[in-house]
């Protein structure tokens, strides 16, 4: 029982989180203009790895049968694979900007 509400918890926090990063990236565009890619993807990764919790929770807690737990696996390598793309485009995100905008951004 313990595990479950830490996960639920934790899974609450990072929802919070995702809520204040798009309030936060909102307000910057419409005070400096601009598409901000590097917010919009650690949205993305802090939103996928919430779902990947939560996947977790759900397969601690519940007792479903073999189809269910497979559909649940299958959720958890595609959310995976999602944030592995979002670190990846991150990755060369940050390769490929000039050091002037990288000290604009900090």
């Amino acid at each position: 029982w313990f595990l479950p509400g830490v996960l639920q918890t934790v899974n609450g926090v990072l929802l919070v989180v995702i809520i204040l990063e798009i309030l936060r990236t909102v307000l910057a565009h419409f005070e400096e203009g601009g598409f901000p890619l590097r917010e919009f993807l650690v949205i993305g990764v802090i939103s996928a790895t919430r779902h990947i919790l939560s996947v977790a929770v759900e397969l601690t807690v519940s007792h479903g049968g073999a189809a269910e737990t497979r559909l649940s696996l299958l959720s958890l390598l595609a959310a995976a694979a999602v944030v592995v793309g979002l670190v990846i485009a991150l990755f060369l995100l940050s390769k490929s900007e000039t050091p002037k905008e990288a000290a604009r951004e900090e």
